[in-house]
């Protein structure tokens, strides 16, 4: 997948939004850390190394450094996230039944959440496989009363949330999805088989009386679910990028989708944005299986552990179906959630006996082999032209920086094409890191005139017509993005910047701003 990604797919061109920012972020911090002489300078730069997306973060940080910074070296470490999940669901089982070992792989490893998680940087899908594990290894847990087991799912929750620290509300959702758990073992006791005939008094006290016994485990489990995302989200909230800004633009209608709730709910079932795979058929066939095995002997334990895993779903899909935004990577974590609870019911199912191993192990052998996986498309014209565009842009730039860290201010937002690439761009060609950032408001003009002062150049977007046809994917949700002629105007006339060169870019012409006097090299 990489090799074609990186030879005719994806990674030929621009790297794509938000992967661009994160490789910027990750050569920002990097440069941070070998500039510092002493561990009180290190200290001090912990603003500059606040994290956006722990996972992400890491994983391109340690991609540079381990390639002496090469932009494109962190995807190789996508493997990562697999590799935990399925080593922590193989290790999870109660018995070593390589048939049945084969055929949770097989699951495992045919679902496109697995599969397009090792061609992004963005945490969002490797936060899903994760979360997959946790669940996985949280009913195994409860199943066969294994605490070391508990500790480890609550291990793998805990990393799992930490993929996205804009959903603020993860760590609620993590002690709730425990709190499932627990009491699926509750409800597994022995002792309150009675429990039906209590009344509603009596069957809260039992519970309370349950939880309260139990309380250090429900207790150790909670704080290491949580207190990575609450130590991560802290140092997030002080960073010069903090984290509140992005929570706010998420609750505002900024990024707003103008889907009703059921629009947006859709979007996320299978046929919609979301890639479920083969999810939606296995959970069909197992659950069956599994009822008619409770049906046929009366023991309901293992259902009762797959109902835990059913409402973690639902909790973490309701947010989804609330929000003011939606998209295909938003519901990662919850896709996670179902495709764990499937690798549950393959594995129970398939301990029961010989007979029902091989069924699940063809069952999953015929989903896999019959599973169509759409190759990416090769890269468009527009897009190869995007990244021809912007490599003669950094080198214009080169040639005229006078800086030792030149500083360009974007007036627009181009989703395909990513203002951190030309950060980029210009690292590969001379290892310098320029300071590129983009100007979304242009209310108050005194500080958006003093922006673009500022800066040593300045990149415009003049559309051909109106700015409704200048481009693709224009981030209109930005006023600057929305009034690119009158951006381009407040450039030419009030910034004390000539007209450096132009570019041709799609129906519309890119215009590079610079100091009216220049040192060419």
């Amino acid at each position: 997948m990489l090799f074609r990604a990186f030879n005719f797919g994806r990674l030929t061109g621009l790297l794509l939004w938000d992967d661009c920012a994160i490789v910027q972020k990750a050569l920002v911090s990097l440069t941070a850390v070998s500039e510092k002489e002493t561990l009180y300078g290190l200290v001090r730069s912990a603003r500059i190394l606040a994290p956006h997306s722990p996972l992400a973060d890491a994983q391109a940080f340690f991609g540079l450094l381990l390639s002496n910074g090469n932009v494109r070296a962190p995807y190789f470490l996508s493997i990562w996230a697999p590799i935990v999940a399925l080593s922590a669901i193989l290790l999870a089982l109660r018995k070593f039944e390589p048939l049945l070992l084969l055929a949770l792989t097989i699951i495992f490893l045919q679902q496109p959440l697995v599969v397009h998680s090792l061609i992004v940087l963005k945490s969002d899908l490797r936060g899903g496989v994760l979360m997959a594990a946790a669940i996985f290894v949280l009913c195994q847990s409860t199943i066969y009363q294994n605490n070391r087991l508990w500790l480890l799912g609550a291990s793998l929750l805990g990393l799992a949330i930490i993929s996205k620290l804009t959903t603020f509300y993860f760590p609620v959702l993590a002690i709730c999805v425990l709190l499932c758990f627990e009491l699926s073992r509750f409800f597994m006791d022995s002792q309150i088989s009675s429990f039906g005939s209590m009344s509603a008094s009596s069957r809260v006290a039992a519970i309370a009386d349950y939880l309260s016994r139990n309380q250090r485990r429900l207790c150790i489990g909670s704080v290491i679910a949580t207190l990575p995302f609450v130590v991560f989200f802290a140092w997030a909230s002080i960073g010069y990028d903090s984290i509140i800004g992005y929570i706010r633009y998420g609750l505002s209608s900024t990024w707003y989708d103008g889907l009703s709730a059921p629009e947006r709910l859709r979007v996320y079932l299978p046929g919609g944005e979301l890639a479920w795979g083969t999810l939606q058929y296995l959970l069909v066939l197992l659950l069956t299986a599994l009822i008619v095995h409770v049906w046929v002997t009366g023991k309901s334990d293992s259902l009762k552990v797959w109902f835990a895993s059913f409402f973690a779903a639902l909790m973490f899909l309701l947010p989804l179906v609330l929000a003011r935004t939606s998209g295909g990577s938003y519901g990662s974590t919850f896709l996670g959630v179902v495709m764990g609870g499937v690798l549950f019911l393959a594995s129970y199912v398939g301990s029961l006996n010989r007979t029902c191993r091989v069924l699940v192990f063809g069952v999953a052998s015929v989903m896999a082999f019959g599973t169509y996986y759409p190759l990416e498309d090769k890269l468009d014209d527009a897009r190869k032209q995007s990244r021809a565009t912007y490599v003669q842009l950094v080198n214009d730039i080169i040639a005229r920086e006078t800086s030792a860290h030149p500083s360009v201010l974007v007036t627009f937002e181009d989703e395909i094409a990513g203002y951190p690439n030309i950060a980029l761009l210009h690292f590969e060609k001379n290892r310098m890191l320029p300071d590129v950032s983009r100007m979304d408001n242009l209310i108050p003009a005194a500080d958006a005139l003093g922006q673009i002062r500022r800066a040593n150049f300045v990149l415009t977007l003049d559309p051909a017509g109106a700015n409704d046809v200048a481009g693709y994917m224009l981030g209109k949700q930005f006023p600057a993005s929305q009034n690119l002629k009158a951006v381009d105007h407040l450039v030419a006339s009030q910034s004390g910047k000539i007209l450096l060169k132009t570019y041709p870019w799609k129906n519309s012409t890119l215009k590079l701003y610079g100091e009216a006097v220049q040192n060419s090299q």
